[in-house]
C-alpha cells in the first residue's frame, strides 16, 4: 500500500468515527428534554420492542412484525450506545406517566 493510500485510509477512518460521534450525540440531544424520550419510546413501542412477535395463524405477519422489531431493536440499540443511562431514564419517565395517567383517569 502506498502513503498517499494510506493517509486516505486515515482521512476515511476519522470522517467515519466523526459521523458515529455525531449520530450518538444527535440521540443524546434529542433525549434533552421529555418530549424527545417520550417520541423515543413510542417508536419502541410502535416497532412491538415489548411484544411477543408469536402468529401461529400467519407466518406473513410473524415476518412481518419481526421486522418492526428489529428496527425497534436498532433503535434502541442505539439510544443505549449513546447513553446507558437514557434507556433506563425512558423507562422510568414512561412508568411516571403511565401512573399519573391512571391517577388523571380515575
Amino acid at each position: 500500500m502506498h502513503l498517499y493510500d494510506r493517509e486516505e485510509v486515515d482521512k476515511a477512518a476519522r470522517k467515519e468515527k466523526d459521523q458515529r460521534k455525531q449520530e450518538l450525540n444527535d440521540i443524546r440531544t434529542v433525549c434533552s428534554n421529555a418530549s424527545g424520550i417520550r417520541f423515543l419510546w413510542r417508536l419502541l413501542t410502535k416497532a412491538s420492542c415489548f411484544n411477543s412477535n408469536f402468529d401461529s395463524e400467519s407466518h406473513s405477519n410473524m415476518s412481518y412484525l419481526c421486522g418492526k422489531q428489529d428496527f425497534g431493536r436498532f433503535v434502541m440499540g442505539e439510544i443505549i450506545e449513546a447513553d446507558p443511562n437514557l434507556y433506563i431514564k425512558m423507562m422510568k419517565l414512561n412508568a411516571k406517566e403511565l401512573t399519573n395517567g391512571d391517577e388523571s383517569d380515575a
